[in-house]
């Protein structure tokens, strides 16, 4: 069973833990593990219609899963040093999102995701890891990887705890460079970097 299709299952023998948004989509996403869907559009570049086939492959979808719970660690409080062990709906996000593939390009789905929660659970640590992740693991070359906020000392938050995480684990220590413009994975020639629109560059 997959974390999408026991978390959904969770939120069905527990309707008080999560909006009607949330079991809709959950329920949308087990639909399309089994039943993989179809989409056509029309390539304005290529001015002509396609057809794209989406599949869900598990391995992609907890490869992040692994990543994070073998190399990434706590880097605050009482659980500093200790290995990050992802909660059921932690992990069904991340399978969602990095899971579901074009049949034929291998393409995330996915683009986009908005991850809400409550105070203290946990956000900016997912969001260090899976940064952490798509700076040395997603196979892109040259990977800029940005956190962004309104203001600068907002976008460090998460950016400075991925640091700090990289620090804290002996395999990520030893490939990324932390330095104070920025993180980088020397291997692909990627960034890991925080920006605000409060920035003096127009960029």
């Amino acid at each position: 069973m997959t974390y999408i299709e026991e978390y959904y299952q969770f939120l069905l023998d527990n309707p008080d833990k999560a909006g009607e948004k949330v079991k809709c989509a959950y329920k949308k996403l087990v639909d399309d593990l089994h039943n993989p869907k179809e989409v056509k559009f029309y390539n304005e570049i290529a001015e002509e219609y396609e057809t794209h086939r989406f599949i869900f492959d598990e391995k992609r979808g907890t490869r992040p899963i692994r990543f994070i719970e073998q190399f990434c660690k706590h880097s605050k409080g009482k659980w500093a040093g200790k290995p990050i062990e992802l909660e059921l709906f932690q992990k069904a996000f991340i399978e969602a999102l990095y899971g579901f593939i074009d049949e034929e390009t291998g393409i995330r789905k996915y683009k986009k995701a908005v991850f809400l929660v409550g105070r203290k659970n946990g956000k900016s640590t997912l969001d260090s890891g899976l940064a952490n992740y798509m700076l040395t693991q997603d196979g892109e070359g040259g990977a800029e990887v940005y956190c962004v906020a309104n203001k600068k000392d907002q976008a460090k938050i998460v950016w400075e705890e991925a640091m700090r995480m990289a620090k804290q684990s002996p395999e990520l220590c030893k490939r990324i460079r932390c330095l104070v413009t920025g993180m980088f994975y020397d291997k692909t020639n990627s960034i890991l970097k925080a920006l605000a629109s409060d920035s003096n560059s127009l960029d």
